[in-house]
């Protein structure tokens, strides 16, 4: 299995959790007339369910498949990457020679 495959597997089943807790059953959970600093406990559930999922989203999609590969199958840099990391910048001066 490709890391691109088990990230979009990873997605697609962050998807199917959302659309269970945001569906009828598990929302009358929590649509009682209970007040927590004066927020209603629905919208305290929503939000709190929200910022997981999209947290969640953002963990899958930041890791690196480039990490998870097997050390001998790791892509190896193109000439001019190398070229530029041997070869010193040239200092620039922003005054002219004169001053």
């Amino acid at each position: 299995m490709t890391p691109e495959s088990i990230k979009s597997k990873r997605i697609f089943s962050i998807f199917l959790l959302g659309c269970l807790v945001f569906n009828f059953p598990i929302l009358s959970l929590f649509n009682y007339k209970i007040f927590i600093w004066g927020i209603p406990l629905l919208y305290i559930y929503l939000f709190f369910v929200w910022g997981v999922i999209i947290i969640s989203l953002i963990l899958i999609t930041s890791i690196h498949p480039k990490k998870y590969l097997p050390r001998d199958k790791k892509p190896k840099p193109s000439k001019q990457q190398t070229d530029n990391q041997s070869s010193p910048k040239p200092k620039i001066s922003l005054h002219r020679n004169g001053e």
